[in-house]
């Protein structure tokens, strides 16, 4: 019972230290993206300006907000 106790708390020791070791070796900026950036490729950049979605942009509607409350309260 004692030796499967030890054994356990090694085993969690080791992975807490696994899991911790990766997000040290990476840097982050003030407001939390890894860094170095990673670029886009230029062929997906000019397929996205074929399609007409460059630059892309980022949108959200809160729930409680007009037309959004219909689909919120028939989930």
């Amino acid at each position: 019972m004692i030796t499967r106790l030890l054994v356990s708390i090694m085993l969690g020791g080791v992975l807490l230290t696994a899991a911790v070791a990766p997000a040290e070796a990476q840097q982050f900026t003030a407001w939390g993206w890894p860094q170095p950036y990673e670029q886009v490729s230029p062929k997906s950049i000019d397929w996205l300006k074929q399609q007409g979605w460059w630059p892309l942009q980022y949108g959200y509607q809160a729930p409680w907000l007009g037309q959004a409350t219909i689909p919120l309260v028939i989930k």
